[in-house]
């Protein structure tokens, strides 16, 4: 029988970023014999979550979600543009304390813009899809270490594949492509679970093979929140040890004196967190650049997670801050890598530079895209003249400074017979005017670029 169309079927996407790798130790129970699996996919019904719902039928605009960051202090509730209308701090069985996104200063969770789509959005599609049912992953009990990992045959991430490759056991394996969040939704619908997973950073040689792997316990923020500023780790162990704020590892006992002492996030939230049994949680979890193995917690019992964006292919909504400061991201467009894959054929490739040498307060300067694959659905297209896609810039320009925003958006085969159905449009705000439309096109080939002043005074 000729298996060619089933394996070409069912290949490792050139775009894949992880791998959940599973162990299943046999546990010398007889009575619970599947209890040995450190990771499980389970179904349940609706009412699972009935504390946030107060109830066990479905309904979006009243799934109460609980959340817990820097800013919040402890366990709350987020007021959103689904529930706000029916927020209501009497439900049982729920934190009562209630904040809103933006005073929780969620950066993932939804847009105040109509047209992107970010985390609360997909879930209320996800759980419309089926309102009888949840489903989700969990891990249970297992440790995460580099003396606990597989061999796996023809390994690809993010297009580059090997033939032979080391992955952590009891874990999902992911790389990032940038800084950013991990961000995710969970259900506390299994019993006696007592935590969600734990963050671990994966150090490798120059041959791929895994040299360590540190639990991440606290990260912290640069003094001046640049965004070029990588976040810093504090590592588990008898003696705490620091990343450094060029995102390497030497093994430093100090934090870096440019950075605040006080962790903007406590994975202990994540790993011993208050429990709301049938509740629905979210978290945003900074990260660096890297590679991540998301897993077990040793002693613990894993809460379901039924939504994860590790940050680097967040689907139909991405958001991706690519601020800079200074000309430390000045770039020029000279040479263009095209992707050839197969499976890739037209898709877009967008790179933006940031020329903004005299941006002093990189917090007044900002630049978020985000990408919307439905974009044949607007109205501002009534040709599909881009219905494969829009990538919205959004700018927001409060400094000093008149920066020069360069924007190249090309296909992956450099073809200019090919019809290329994908478009970006420039949205800022400056002193004087909010959401001014700087530029929107259309265009039918390959490439276009753009060289565009960022006005600070309209």
């Amino acid at each position: 029988e000729d298996k060619t169309s089933y394996y070409s079927d069912y290949r490792v996407s050139n775009k894949n970023t992880g791998y959940i790798v599973g162990s299943g130790y046999f546990m010398n129970d007889s009575s619970t014999p599947n209890s040995a699996d450190d990771i499980r996919i389970s179904k349940y019904a609706m009412s699972s979550i009935s504390k946030s719902l107060n109830g066990n039928n479905y309904s979006d605009a009243a799934l109460h979600i609980i959340t817990r960051n820097a800013v919040s202090g402890d366990f709350v509730v987020i007021s959103d543009s689904h529930n706000g209308s029916t927020i209501n701090t009497t439900y049982s069985g729920i934190p009562s304390t209630v904040m809103s996104v933006s005073d929780l200063g969620l950066v993932k969770y939804e847009s105040d813009k109509d047209d992107v789509l970010l985390s609360r959005d997909n879930l209320k599609t996800m759980l419309e899809e089926d309102t009888s049912y949840i489903y989700g992953l969990h891990f249970m009990n297992s440790t995460i270490s580099k003396d606990r990992t597989i061999f796996a045959k023809n390994v690809t991430f993010q297009g580059r594949t090997y033939s032979y490759y080391e992955l952590p056991e009891s874990s999902i394996d992911f790389e990032v492509n940038g800084k950013g969040y991990i961000n995710f939704f969970a259900g506390t619908y299994f019993t006696n679970n007592d935590s969600f997973f734990s963050l671990n950073q994966i150090f490798r040689n120059d041959d791929r093979s895994i040299s360590d792997i540190k639990e991440i316990k606290y990260i912290y923020e640069s003094k001046d929140k640049g965004v070029l500023k990588n976040y810093i780790y504090q590592y588990k162990g008898t003696t705490p040890t620091y990343s450094n704020a060029d995102g390497s590892y030497t093994g430093a006992t100090t934090l870096d004196d440019s950075y605040n002492s006080t962790p903007i996030f406590d994975t202990d939230w994540i790993t011993s967190p208050t429990i709301y049994q049938n509740a629905v949680y979210y978290f945003e979890i900074p990260a660096n650049k890297g590679e991540y193995a998301l897993g077990s917690v040793e002693g613990g019992t894993g809460a379901y997670l039924f939504y994860l964006d590790i940050g680097a292919d967040g689907g139909a909504a991405i958001d991706t801050v690519v601020s800079g400061e200074g000309n430390a991201i000045t770039e020029t467009f000279t040479n263009v890598d095209f992707r050839s894959a197969s499976d890739t054929s037209n898709w877009p490739v967008l790179q933006i530079a940031i020329d903004c040498p005299t941006v002093t307060n990189t917090d007044n300067f900002e630049i978020k895209v985000v990408f919307d694959k439905n974009a044949s659905n607007l109205t501002d297209d009534p040709d599909g003249q881009y219905a494969n896609g829009l990538y919205t810039i959004y700018v927001t320009n409060k400094s000093e400074s008149n920066p020069e925003l360069t924007i190249f958006l090309c296909d992956d085969n450099n073809n200019d017979g090919d019809t290329f159905l994908y478009a970006y449009k420039i949205i800022y705000t400056n002193k004087s005017f909010t959401d001014k439309v700087l530029m929107n096109g259309t265009y039918e080939f390959h490439k276009s670029i753009g060289k565009f002043t960022i006005s600070n005074s309209g």
